[in-house]
């Protein structure tokens, strides 16, 4: 069963009846909210949110590793990675529901296994 996912579509609709705008002001306030962290990342700087979290770069040296199909070495090349780290209200939030409703309970699946027909 998959997860809920917030689209931006419903992001676009909770925005126009919150803020009593159109879809089209919404959805160009959306894009330069994105567009805005997109940038600021690139200039190696943080996003930080209040009461939401921390955008960030962490930084992948060049590693050894192997090709899965033919197990020969390769080197997998440096890159650089988007972090998130939810603020500490937030993550004191998320705490308490996991506590009120439990953890879910875990697929006996691992994470890209699909169902064998």
């Amino acid at each position: 069963m998959a997860k809920p996912v917030l689209t931006r579509a419903e992001l676009i609709q909770l925005a126009r009846h919150t803020l009593s705008l159109s879809a089209r002001d919404c959805g160009a306030l959306l894009d330069s909210f994105l567009q805005a962290i997109k940038e600021t990342l690139d200039r190696g700087e943080e996003a930080r949110l209040p009461h939401l979290g921390r955008f960030g770069l962490r930084w992948t040296p060049q590693r050894p590793g192997r090709n899965p199909k033919t197990g020969e070495p390769i080197q997998i090349p440096a890159k650089k990675r988007v972090t998130f780290s939810p603020s500490p209200s937030l993550r004191k939030r998320l705490l308490a529901q996991l506590v009120e409703s439990g953890p879910e309970p875990r697929s006996s699946q691992g994470p890209g296994d699909l169902p064998r027909t």
